[in-house]
């Protein structure tokens, strides 16, 4: 009886359920291995794509970045090769009359019109010759004059050292005058 109770594991079972016992763990250890190389093969492919989103991402960026840089170099060139402009700014002298001067003005920004609509986002255009002789151009030229004088001499400053070449500058609101944003 004892014996009867003890029994083997070979002999508890009959052979078809141990057949099934065995086919079910091959199918489960087979569909954990599949599964798993599934998973890495889906998370290769989504990294491989996540990482070329990135680069494409990356490059529209640094294309539009270049394509920004190039305008900025082809406006400013425009505007220094320009012949009219070129001559006023030689012609240009510390004794103009505030009518001679605001002529002049007048004159370049009908010159300079194309670059205005090339670039809406130039709203107005500071020229500076190399002795400190200024020209205002375009719609907000006037804001130029509510610099606050700290700004202006840190433009004259990075001007200095340029020896004609180009500067730009995007004012903060903290370069403006007490009287501009009021």
């Amino acid at each position: 009886m004892e014996n009867e109770k003890r029994r083997p594991f070979h002999k508890i079972f009959k052979f078809s359920t141990k057949l099934i016992i065995a086919l079910s763990l091959a199918n489960l250890v087979i569909a954990c291995i599949t599964g798993f190389i599934t998973y890495r093969i889906h998370l290769s492919l989504f990294n491989d794509e996540v990482s070329r989103q990135y680069f494409l991402t990356t490059e529209q960026v640094l294309a539009r970045l270049d394509s920004r840089v190039n305008d900025m170099y082809r406006i400013t060139d425009y505007i220094t090769l320009n012949p009219t402009v070129h001559q006023a700014i030689i012609s240009q002298n510390q004794q103009y009359s505030d009518y001679e001067q605001m002529k002049l003005e007048e004159l370049l920004d009908k010159q300079l019109v194309q670059v205005r609509l090339d670039a809406p986002e130039m709203m107005a255009i500071r020229i500076y010759d190399l002795n400190e002789n200024r020209i205002n151009l375009g719609t907000y030229s006037g804001s130029f004059n509510n610099f606050k004088p700290d700004y202006l001499d840190r433009m004259l400053k990075r001007l200095e050292g340029t020896g004609g070449e180009y500067v730009w500058d995007w004012p903060d609101a903290e370069d403006y005058g007490p009287f501009y944003w009021e």
